[in-house]
């Protein structure tokens, strides 16, 4: 790990101080939302002006904002068009966020320079905002990428295919990539009258700010800008006490979504009387019902799990990233089933590591032995811990301290960068 430093003081809040705009495209979770509230604080530490810039729908919704923060619209973005086929690799992606539509993009990337100028902000802090991405390159603003490492890969967009390298999926991958660059080009000569953007330069203009673990960059062993460690958690607290409901003596924490496999892992705990605690945000009532007298119980709201993570033997989740780092630093084994590409490329670096376990078939069966094993493999249990040892003494806050500094533009700030290790 390649340590930089710098000064770590900070200075109150002024209600006139530069402005550091967040800026959220796209998600449906508001994991994003949380880890911008953490960039929020810190921004707020050294004297800052959060404006959140928010798809509309998100605006009013103040569960996670400060009233006193400003608020602005994000100029739309399209909901991402169904994948025509697999995705290869982050280029095809960005290619459905909308890059595959020219003029669209172009429209929305000149909609955010309109917006960066009129806030002039001091930096700019990305939150799968891609159209923003390029508003502040074409404008040449300090930004900063919040990423879990997924939506900021290498230049080259490493495809997703576990080493598959068949000719047909090198050539769509050469042709998503191909596409990417003259779509980018075209996009910004349409917005500044130049067209010297790549792909490689639109990648790395962003400073990334890393909220993942060694163990969990999808793309590592790499150098990243800044590593801060997991941000964010949502404010509500879960009480202390464990519901006792089951008969055995083995706790699972698991945090659920609608994934493929979640019904039947609870009910597969359910049947060996494991006593498991699920958060599961919007819950549908039939599952909800389907459990009230076993010995998993489900809480239909979002909450945190921080507190209860050092009570659990084993935790059980759709793969959120936050929740797979803070299992990580908790030293717990883990069983994911992976929602989306994003999250199965990082669960499986968490179990290229030993420290869990993925779900990858659609049988029954093979989710039955995956539940054994989070239950009774010691050696998983084992790796979890030998990696939360690794992290006891990183000092997570002067990180934070170091890249405030950098958002605001301060004199001698300077953080300490991701090295990756295999």
């Amino acid at each position: 790990m390649k340590a930089k430093r710098g000064a770590a003081h900070t200075t109150r809040q002024s209600p006139s101080g530069p402005r550091v705009v967040l800026a959220w495209e796209h998600g449906l979770h508001y994991g994003h939302v949380s880890r911008l509230a953490a960039a929020a604080e810190v921004v707020e530490r050294h004297g800052g002006r959060p404006v959140w810039a928010l798809p509309e729908a998100r605006l009013q919704k103040a569960a996670f904002f400060d009233a006193s923060h400003e608020r602005v619209k994000a100029p739309a973005a399209p909901a991402p068009r169904p994948a025509n086929g697999t995705l290869h690799s982050f280029a095809d992606v960005l290619l459905n966020m909308g890059f595959a539509e020219v003029s669209a993009m172009a429209i929305r990337v000149r909609s955010w320079m309109r917006l960066f100028a009129e806030l002039s902000p001091a930096s700019v802090v990305l939150d799968n905002a891609p159209a923003a991405q390029l508003a502040a390159r074409l404008m040449g603003l300090r930004c900063f990428q919040l990423t879990n490492g997924f939506d900021a890969p290498p230049a080259r967009c490493p495809d997703f295919s576990a080493g598959e390298r068949r000719p047909q999926v090198l050539q769509l991958h050469a042709t998503s990539l191909a596409t990417l660059e003259r779509n980018l080009r075209r996009t910004a000569m349409l917005c500044t009258g130049h067209g010297e953007v790549t792909v490689a330069d639109f990648l790395a203009w962003p400073q990334t700010v890393f909220d993942g673990l060694l163990e969990t960059d999808p793309y590592g062993p790499r150098h990243l800008d800044w590593w801060v460690g997991p941000l964010g958690a949502p404010p509500h607290a879960l009480p202390l006490s464990w519901p006792e409901r089951g008969k055995g003596d083995k706790r699972v924490l698991a945090y659920m979504r609608a994934t493929l496999g979640g019904t039947e892992a609870l009910g597969g705990l359910a049947n060996r009387g494991v006593n498991c605690l699920c958060v599961w945000p919007g819950v549908p009532a039939r599952t909800l019902a389907r459990f009230e007298r076993s010995s998993v119980q489900i809480l239909p709201h979002a909450r945190s799990l921080q507190r209860l993570l050092p009570q659990a033997d084993a935790v059980l989740s759709y793969g959120a990233t936050s929740f797979v780092c803070q299992s990580l630093l908790a030293g717990k084994p883990q069983l994911v089933l992976p929602m989306d590409v994003e999250k199965r490329l990082i669960a499986n670096r968490v179990a290229w590591h030993g420290a869990g376990i993925v779900w990858h078939s659609q049988a029954e069966e093979d989710l039955h032995h995956c539940l054994d094993r989070l239950l009774h493999a010691d050696a998983v249990a084992s790796a979890a811990r030998d990696i939360a040892a690794g992290y006891a003494d990183l000092p997570w806050e002067a990180r934070k301290v170091a890249w405030g500094q950098a958002m605001l533009g301060l004199d001698g700030a300077e953080g300490e960068g991701l090295e990756g290790v295999a």
